[in-house]
C-alpha cells in the first residue's frame, strides 16, 4: 500500500498562527508545520519554492504543489495545483506537469479550470530550479531554471478565471502543500520555501 507523505503544510484551521511575510527569505521545508500566512486580497501572496537537485532522475517521480486559499472563518475557497510528472526519454531527464484551480466551500459550485496536456518544464534540464505559485495573477505558476531560462503558464484564458479572480477577494490565509506517496523524492532534490 502507498502511503501518502506530506513535505509540507501550514495549517490554517483552529489551532493557526498567522504569520507576517517572511520577507523573501528562504526556509526549509519540513513536515509538520503549523504556519498560516495572511493574505491581503489586493496583493495576494507569492508562494515560492527553491528545487535543488540532489541526484538525476532514474525512474517515474510525481509530486503535486498546492496553495490552498481559505476566508477568515477558515472556510477552504479555492486551490491552485500544479502536478510534476517525472520521468526518463532516452537519455535526458522529461519533467512535464498538470495545472489546475479548483473552487472550494461557498464557491464549490464553480467549475474549476485544468490545463491537459499540462506544460512541458523538460527544458529546466532538471530539478534545479524556483517554482512560484502566484494566485492573483494569470500567470499563476512560473519557473526559473538556474541558467535563466524562464517558464510562465498562463492560466487567464480558463473560461472561470474572471470567478476565481473574485474568490480570491474573500481569501483571508493561505497555505502551501506539497505531497507525493513517494518515500525517496529526498533523495532525488530538496525543497525550500519563501513567501513574498
Amino acid at each position: 500500500m502507498k502511503m501518502l507523505v506530506t513535505l509540507l503544510c501550514i495549517s490554517v484551521l483552529t489551532q493557526m498562527t498567522l504569520c507576517q511575510l517572511l520577507s523573501g527569505e528562504w526556509s526549509p521545508m519540513t513536515n509538520g508545520t503549523s504556519e498560516a500566512f495572511s493574505v491581503d486580497p489586493k496583493s495576494p501572496l507569492q508562494f515560492k519554492v527553491k528545487f535543488t537537485q540532489q541526484k538525476e532522475a532514474d525512474k517515474s517521480l510525481h509530486l503535486s504543489t498546492s496553495v490552498f486559499l481559505y476566508n477568515d472563518k477558515g472556510t477552504k475557497l479555492g486551490e491552485a495545483n500544479f502536478i510534476f510528472y517525472v520521468g526518463k526519454r532516452e537519455d535526458k531527464v522529461s519533467i512535464r506537469g498538470s495545472q489546475r484551480f479548483y473552487f472550494d466551500g461557498p464557491w464549490r459550485k464553480t467549475r474549476g479550470c485544468q490545463e491537459w496536456p499540462g506544460a512541458d518544464l523538460s527544458e529546466l534540464g532538471g530539478f534545479d530550479f524556483v517554482m512560484t505559485t502566484a494566485v492573483g495573477s494569470s500567470d499563476m505558476f512560473q519557473f526559473e531554471g538556474n541558467a535563466g531560462q524562464t517558464i510562465t503558464i498562463d492560466m487567464g484564458s480558463c473560461k472561470t478565471y474572471r470567478q476565481w479572480r473574485k474568490m480570491i477577494r474573500e481569501a483571508t490565509s493561505a497555505k502551501l502543500d506539497l505531497s507525493t506517496w513517494q518515500e525517496d523524492l529526498s533523495d532525488y532534490f530538496t525543497t525550500q520555501f519563501s513567501v513574498v
